[in-house]
């Protein structure tokens, strides 16, 4: 008990209070606003994230765009918990060639898919070490889809649903 004592006041040593920062960068994986280089502007109680990234190789393209708008509920020195509103927009480009062996014959194709999503839910963040923010989100997402994903669906097929969604993130914070 004496070393879990000792262990947790070294660890919370180096977690500072929320709210001396005034920016984020860092990466994230979101089905709320968006995964890839994020981008988090603290205005007090209330903040804006903006993540995205794109990616291009031999004419096949992934990009994905995000914004989220965050409400803190409870701010404590180590800790905040939050809700969170964001929006996404995903879209993959995937130029492919599938080969008959029976007829010793190829054919081209590209397949398009977009995914827009708005979603909604609650998070903590905590700060360790002056400066790297970490935080998680769990919510709901409601998302409609346009075109299909190569080798996940063979016919064209538009969606609309509700999903869980998560959210993992770490940056530094200044």
């Amino acid at each position: 008990m004496k070393k879990l004592i000792i262990v947790t006041i070294i660890v919370f040593s180096f977690v500072v209070a929320q709210n001396q920062f005034k920016y984020h960068l860092g990466l994230s994986a979101s089905g709320i606003g968006g995964s890839g280089l994020t981008y988090r502007h603290y205005m007090g109680d209330d903040n804006i994230r903006f993540a995205g990234f794109i990616y291009a190789e031999d004419g096949d393209v992934t990009n994905e765009l995000g914004f989220a708008f965050e409400k803190s509920f409870i701010i404590t020195k180590y800790t905040r918990l939050y809700g969170v509103v964001g929006l996404e927009h995903q879209y993959i480009k995937d130029s492919y060639e599938d080969w008959d062996y029976q007829t010793d014959t190829s054919s081209h194709g590209v397949s398009r898919y977009s995914l827009m999503g708005v979603g909604i839910g609650f998070g903590v963040e905590a700060t360790f070490f002056d400066h790297i923010s970490v935080y998680i989100e769990a919510g709901e997402r409601f998302y409609s889809t346009n075109g299909s994903r190569r080798y996940w669906d063979d016919e064209d097929e538009d969606t609309t649903g509700i999903s869980p969604v998560a959210t993992i993130g770490i940056g530094y914070s200044f």
